[in-house]
């Protein structure tokens, strides 16, 4: 069993680099006059030849003759006493057991190389791989496989068609210089999947899975990143465990969390925070820029946080086009921000989602037995903001409905924002509640069908709880099925009654808002709606579609009622009337 920073052989005889020995570095030269007549004859070589493939180092049974070695970690070996880039290929009839590696060392940019290790093979030889995965069992102690550069340089590894399972603690270190590119790599029942620290890269592709590991007592039982790592995830992390924060990533110091093409967080949890995700202390979650998919933050649970949670200045997660549902906590269901860190929860144009209008949601997230936030929690100077985002029946797991709050804002200094939201179908007794005088905006926000449980059946929410009217603003919005609240201020409103309205102003109270399809959560208004073209300003220059605002309906009164000449139309949609407009052709306009 291997356990060192492995490097390569120098020419000694003729003071050659590996580079220029290229695989005669094991030859052994007795004599000065023929060490110097080789060492000619290599220069000239090494001038005149073409760049060498990698070398493929075969790994199988000793029954089959076109294997090199029956051991991996004799496979590795060999490797790093060899120039250039090498690939292990894994064959069927060898069992990898108790295996702990450092793969350090592997660096393109010297005359080691980098290291490719692939399992899948039926037999050595094979120019395909047919037998699936290649099991490698860790040890009780150890990880599988350690990764980091030499000597300030760098170890390039690529792991193909594995699975890597049975260690006692992580199954994968990337340290400083180390970079791990995992391909169709499954990596279950560990005590931990993966930790990437100092400047490590990390990435695994659509078809790598890290599951069913368990951290006990510590944390990210999925993924654990610190320092200035970068992670890339574009596969699913999944059924893990933490004991403390982090069931499915754990990320801190400055760490870059980078969520791609099936990046599914999903059936994860933590004892304390972050069933999903937990960002701490400058770490940086986010959406990669050239993705056009959804990400997926489901059923994680915690004590706080059960998707998300978030803490620590310049902390930030940031996440477009997410799932974010059915997760489960006892305060902050789905995210859960707290001392200065940043969430912010969005859309952008993609035509990749399953619903082309719930790209970004929010929902079916339930506390336990608290009563603050089956969405959202911000305290401690953090700030949440929503956009372009359905917010769908969220609710209480422990049928305390009747007292819960969807949205939960404490102390002066923390903030929510919500533009372009559609909330619809929560059960809950507050859209949100206002803890002391924390800020919440709320703006272009349509409100319909929410409502909480009572002895003779069910009554409408209340939009706020809460009475200082100064840190509450609702601007151009429409409320719905909301009961009398706590003071706000603002402007544009409209509801079914004044008692919805509170201190806003230049609002209405009106009899239909004419949605297309309330009962099925089609919250988009018809053209003859009054809140169309209602309201003269407004921040928002896009709708929850990214339609752009405002549009002028021609024939419209254009603020009456609302805002004399306005152009924007109050609540999350814009209506747009263009020739071939999905609504034109079903023939809703």
């Amino acid at each position: 069993m291997i356990k060192q920073s492995l490097k390569p052989i120098s020419c000694r005889s003729t003071n050659l680099s590996p580079r220029q020995a290229g695989r005669v570095t094991a030859v052994n030269v007795h004599r000065p006059g023929w060490c110097a007549f080789l060492t000619l004859l290599l220069i000239l070589a090494s001038l005149s030849a073409a760049p060498v493939s990698a070398r493929v180092i075969w790994v199988g049974p000793n029954s089959d003759g076109n294997c090199e070695t029956n051991s991996l970690s004799a496979a590795v070996l060999t490797a790093a006493f060899a120039a250039g880039d090498d690939a292990i290929h894994l064959a069927n009839g060898v069992a990898h057991t108790d295996i702990n590696l450092a793969l350090n060392g592997f660096d393109p940019g010297t005359s080691t190389g980098g290291l490719s290790i692939r399992g899948g093979f039926a037999s050595c030889g094979d120019g395909t791989p047919t037998a699936g995965r290649t099991t490698i069992d860790g040890g009780a102690s150890n990880p599988i496989f350690e990764i980091s550069g030499s000597s300030g340089g760098s170890s390039v590894i690529e792991l193909v068609d594995l699975e890597l399972s049975g260690s006692g603690v992580r199954a994968l270190e990337v340290g400083n210089g180390g970079e791990l590119d995992l391909n169709n790599v499954w990596v279950r029942n560990n005590g931990g999947a993966v930790r990437v620290q100092g400047n490590g890269r990390f990435s695994m592709e659509s078809e790598s899975w890290l599951f069913d590991n368990t951290v006990s007592g510590g944390f990210g039982g999925g993924l654990y990143c610190t320092d200035d790592a970068v992670v890339n995830v574009g596969g699913p992390i999944s059924n893990n465990f933490a004991g403390q924060w982090g069931g499915g990533i754990y990320a801190r110091g400055s760490c870059q969390v980078i969520l791609r093409n099936k990046a599914w967080i999903q059936s994860n949890t933590a004892t304390f925070n972050g069933g999903g995700i937990a960002a701490f202390s400058s770490a940086l979650v986010t959406l990669s820029a050239s993705e056009t998919t959804q990400i997926l933050v489901k059923n994680n649970s915690a004590e706080r946080g059960g998707g998300i949670y978030a803490e620590g200045a310049e902390t930030n997660v940031l996440l477009a086009n997410a799932k974010i549902e059915n997760n489960q906590a006892e305060r902050g269901a789905a995210v859960y921000a707290t001392q200065n860190s940043y969430v912010q929860i969005y859309r952008i144009p993609v035509d990749s989602c399953a619903d082309p209008l719930r790209c970004s949601t929010l929902s079916f997230n339930q506390l336990g037995d608290d009563f603050f936030g089956a969405v959202a929690w911000v305290d401690q100077g953090a700030r949440i903001s929503i956009s372009e985002t359905y917010m769908e029946g969220n609710s209480s797991s422990a049928g305390r409905e009747d007292q819960i709050s969807l949205l939960a804002v404490s102390d002066e200094s923390s903030s929510l924002s919500l533009s372009n939201v559609m909330v619809w179908d929560n059960e809950a007794r507050y859209i949100a509640e206002r803890i002391g005088t924390s800020q919440i905006r709320f703006e272009h926000v349509t409100t319909a069908d929410n409502f909480y449980p009572t002895t003779s059946g069910t009554a409408p929410i209340s939009l706020f709880l809460g009475t200082d009217s100064v840190s509450a603003t609702v601007i151009n919005s429409l409320l719905w099925d909301v009961g009398s609240s706590g003071n706000f201020g603002g402007s544009c409103n409209f509801a079914a009654s004044s008692a919805a309205l509170s201190d806003s102003t230049a609002s209405a109270a009106i009899a239909d808002p004419r949605f297309i399809a309330a009962a099925g959560g089609d919250l988009r208004l018809e053209p003859d709606s009054p809140a169309v073209d209602a309201c003269f300003s407004g921040s928002a220059g896009r709708d929850i579609e990214l339609q752009d605002r405002p549009a002028d309906v021609e024939g419209n009164a254009n603020g009456n009622p609302g805002q004399a000449g306005g152009l924007f139309d109050a609540g999350s949609g814009e209506v747009v009337l263009t020739l071939f407009a999905d609504r034109f052709e079903e023939g809703g306009f």
